[in-house]
C-alpha cells in the first residue's frame, strides 16, 4: 500500500499543490488510512506484481468518491468531514482532474518520474555550480553575466514592485510552459 500511496502522491502532486483545489496530501493520507482499515490484510500484502497498481487505482477511486460526495471523514475524528467546505464547482473540477489521472495513470506516473529526474538533475547542477559558495537558491552565473530573459524578468518585477507598493507580488511558472512567468498581485493574475 505504501507504493500505491507514493505513486498517488506523485501523480496528484499538481492537484495537491494548489490550495484553491480544496484537496491536500492529508486528504490522500486519510483515504489511505480508511482503505487500510477496510481492505483485508491478505489483499494489502499480496506479493503479486500488479497489486500496487490495483491499490493505486483503488486509492484514486476512493478519493474521487470522497470528492464527488464532498465527504471525507477524518480518520481520527470521524465526525469531522474534511471536505464539507468544497463548493459543487470545486468538487467537480477536482473530480474531473482525478478522472483524467485515472484514465491513464501510466502516463501520469511517467510524467511524475520525468519531473523527479529533472529536479534531481537540476539539484546536481546547482550543487556543482555553487561549489560550496552561496546557496543553490541564489546561484549566479560564473561569468557574472545575466541572460537577457533573466534581466527582462528582473526589470518587470522591479516595475511591478514600484507600481504596487505594499501589495503582495508573486511570480508563478507554469510547469507546462516555463518560458513565460505569470505574476500575481494580491488576487489578480497578469
Amino acid at each position: 500500500m505504501a507504493q500505491a500511496f507514493q505513486a498517488a502522491r506523485a501523480v496528484l502532486s499538481r492537484i495537491l499543490a494548489r490550495p484553491r483545489a480544496g484537496l491536500s496530501l492529508y486528504h490522500l493520507r486519510t483515504a489511505l488510512f480508511w482503505a487500510c482499515d477496510r481492505l483485508p490484510a491478505a489483499y494489502l500484502s499480496c506479493p503479486d506484481a500488479d497489486t500496487p497498481g490495483r491499490l493505486l487505482l483503488g486509492l484514486l477511486d476512493d478519493l474521487a468518491h470522497c470528492i464527488l460526495g464532498k465527504s471525507c471523514p477524518n480518520y481520527f475524528l470521524p465526525q469531522c468531514n474534511m471536505l464539507e467546505h468544497l463548493t459543487d464547482g470545486q468538487a467537480l473540477l477536482v473530480a474531473r482532474k482525478l478522472g483524467h489521472v485515472r484514465s491513464d495513470p501510466g502516463e501520469h506516473l511517467r510524467a511524475a518520474l520525468d519531473q523527479a529526474r529533472q529536479a534531481g538533475q537540476l539539484k546536481k547542477e546547482l550543487a556543482a555550480g555553487a561549489n560550496g559558495h552561496g546557496s543553490p537558491g541564489h546561484h549566479h552565473p560564473a561569468n557574472g553575466i545575466i541572460s537577457p530573459s533573466e534581466d527582462k524578468l528582473a526589470q518587470r518585477l522591479q516595475q511591478l514592485v514600484t507600481e504596487n507598493p505594499g501589495k503582495s507580488i508573486s511570480v508563478f511558472l507554469n510547469p507546462d510552459d516555463v518560458t513565460r512567468p505569470h505574476f500575481r498581485i494580491d488576487d489578480k493574475f497578469y
